[in-house]
């Protein structure tokens, strides 16, 4: 006999995404911007390697209008790219929540998320954009904190690009270290740092954030009908059963497999919108879809 089951959806969820243009918040004045040899800068390549990071206080963000919601892109305003400036190898971005009000001179705030590269990256004059490869969710309340790192202590240095920057501030905004024999910056923990007028602690990079906004909702999110490349299928024969995709940032997704429809087991690396299978005897199929904050 062929048959095939059709699956069970069930949506587990307690916020949706609302599919909007997305919004852009510049967090900062124009107070001018770095020289091709001083930081605080997001793009550099004058030493060789650079960690930094970069201080954004909530109320900052709040005061532009930023609301919670998912940050997808990240924007450097490049006001001159020396000549002679080359390629910053293995650039890096990294997003930090954090409760800090003032970083630290000599210590580092740790647990940042990996949201771009690392890749080579060449900067051009006017808006430097970076769509995040892992968007990041900013709950509204925190401060954050983005870290720079990467270069290449082997390849020849040349000049910082001149990127737009605020300060002096009321408080440490900045931290950073550039060295010429740093062999893993990125994993650099230790108490060295960079410090100039103007510059330093007090000046950090403008930034402008892009968002899509997150918002409690009352309905779970409609998944929709699940269709299935086969109607009938025999046994170990293998079909797909999919649906649209919720959401792009956010959501989870795992599928289940159960003998009687009462006792669910999950299925080990299942977790994509669409499962390719094959049918058991007297298997049921359910998907289970989670927004993740």
């Amino acid at each position: 006999m062929r048959t095939i089951r059709l699956l069970v959806v069930t949506c587990l969820s307690y916020f949706a995404l609302i599919s909007t243009t997305s919004a852009q918040f510049t967090i900062g004045d124009d107070n001018g911007a770095n020289s091709a040899t001083s930081y605080p800068t997001p793009i550099f390549d004058y030493f060789k390697t650079m960690k930094s990071q970069y201080l954004y206080l909530a109320s900052e963000m709040t005061g532009e209008g930023m609301a919670a919601g998912f940050i997808t892109e990240i924007r450097w305003n490049v006001v001159g790219v020396p000549v002679g400036t080359g390629t910053t190898e293995d650039y890096t971005i990294k997003l930090l929540a954090t409760n800090t009000t003032s970083l630290g001179i000599t210590s580092w705030e740790s647990g940042a998320s990996l949201v771009w590269g690392p890749l080579d990256y060449l900067p051009t004059v006017g808006t430097n954009t970076f769509v995040l490869d892992n968007p990041f969710y900013w709950n509204g309340t925190s401060n954050l904190i983005i870290e720079i790192c990467g270069g290449d202590n082997v390849a020849d240095y040349t000049k910082n690009a001149r990127v737009t920057w605020s300060g002096p501030l009321g408080f440490n905004a900045s931290r950073t270290y550039a060295n010429d024999a740093e062999s893993s910056p990125c994993e650099y923990t230790g108490s060295d740092y960079y410090d100039a007028t103007p510059g330093g602690f007090d000046y950090r990079p403008r930034v402008t954030f892009a968002t899509e906004a997150a918002i409690n909702c009352n309905e779970l999110p409609i998944i929709g009908a699940t269709s299935s490349t086969d109607l009938m299928v025999c046994e170990d024969e293998l079909f797909t059963l999919s649906i649209g995709a919720v959401a792009e940032l956010g959501i989870e997704y795992a599928w289940y497999s159960s003998p009687n429809g009462i006792s669910w087991t999950v299925i080990p690396g299942a977790d994509e919108p669409s499962l390719s299978t094959s049918q058991k005897p007297a298997n049921l199929l359910s998907l289970h879809s989670e927004l993740l904050i």
